[in-house]
Order: structure tokens, then C-alpha cells, then sequence
């Protein structure tokens, strides 16, 4: 016999933290009994059976309890395991449904860009913030350079790349005009 105490039904019910109700419902359903009730006798209960129990039954519940199923019935959930599954492969093909692989590594290249576009930031915008007059230009200069590298991480089209040489300068010169012009 299991280890485990010997119990009645009512302290069966609170060492399991539950009703009277609860454990004759456990008991119709096949609850290890080491006595049943009768007039006279109290049901009685080993509490490691009863826990083996509910362990088998959670379980069973959980990935389905194949045991008790008939044959429509198991061809009924390998119709619908095939049908998912050729579901999935529909979504794949029309380019709805991606591996997270394929996901982790096209992120992983973005953060990349960014992390490097993060750490050119101070080459590229010292000499501006040199050239910048008041506090306020030199934080609409520093604004400008993150928005910028942001924008590039928000961005879903692959062919925003690190702008070119001509296309920075002009971005810069566009920048120190209005820094100008609001100083």
C-alpha cells in the first residue's frame, strides 16, 4: 500500500482543500477508495492514492485522455490535427505564417544596424554640435540623429539602408539651417 494517511471523507476534503460535494464527485469518477462508506463504517481514504490520482487525472486532462476515446473519434481528431496542419502549411506558403527563426534572425540584423548607426552617432554629430551655438541646437541636433536611427529600426521596408554620403550631408545642412533660423 501507498504511503500516505488514512482519512474520512470530510478530512480528505480539507487536506485537498476542497467540499464534501468535491470528493464524492472524485469517488464517482473512480477516486482510490481503501473503504466505502456503509452504515455503520466511514468511507476511508489513503491520501497518496487520492493524489496519484489527481495527478493522472490532470494530466489526462490536459493532453486528452486517448485511453477512453473510440475509433470515430480518433479519427475525428486526426482529421482536425491534419487539417491544422495543412492550415499552417497554407499560411506558409502565402507568406502569412513565418518561422520565428527566420524572425529572430532578421531582427537580430536590424538591432545590429541600429547598435551601429547608435555608435557612429558621436562622430557624425560632433562636429554639428561643435558648430552649434545654444543649448537648445545642440539638443535638436542630438533629437534629430536618434529619430533618424529610429526610424530606420521602425521601418518595414529592407531597402532603408544607412544613407548614403551625399544624402547625410544634406540631412545635416537641412538641420543647421533650422537650427539657424530658430536661434
Amino acid at each position: 500500500m501507498s504511503k500516505g494517511q488514512i482519512v474520512n471523507q470530510s478530512q480528505l476534503a480539507e487536506t485537498f482543500g476542497t467540499t464534501m460535494p468535491t470528493v464524492r464527485a472524485w469517488v464517482r469518477r473512480g477516486c482510490p477508495v481503501v473503504q466505502r462508506g456503509a452504515k455503520g463504517k466511514q468511507w476511508q481514504f489513503n491520501t497518496a492514492e487520492v493524489a496519484a490520482w489527481r495527478e493522472q487525472e490532470a494530466a489526462a486532462a490536459a493532453v486528452g485522455d486517448t485511453s477512453r476515446m473510440d475509433l470515430d473519434e480518433s479519427r475525428r481528431r486526426k482529421e482536425a490535427a491534419n487539417a491544422a496542419m495543412a492550415e499552417i502549411d497554407l499560411a506558409k506558403r502565402r507568406g502569412e505564417l513565418v518561422e520565428v527563426e527566420h524572425i529572430a534572425e532578421i531582427v537580430g540584423d536590424e538591432y545590429s544596424r541600429l547598435r551601429q548607426r547608435l555608435l557612429g552617432l558621436p562622430v557624425k554629430i560632433a562636429p554639428m554640435l561643435d558648430t552649434a551655438e545654444t543649448l537648445q541646437e545642440r539638443r535638436e541636433i542630438i533629437e534629430d540623429a536618434i529619430v533618424e536611427c529610429l526610424a530606420e529600426l521602425s521601418a518595414d521596408d529592407d531597402s532603408l539602408e544607412a544613407p548614403t554620403e551625399g544624402a547625410g550631408e544634406a540631412e545635416e545642412d537641412e538641420a543647421g539651417a533650422a537650427a539657424a533660423a530658430d536661434g
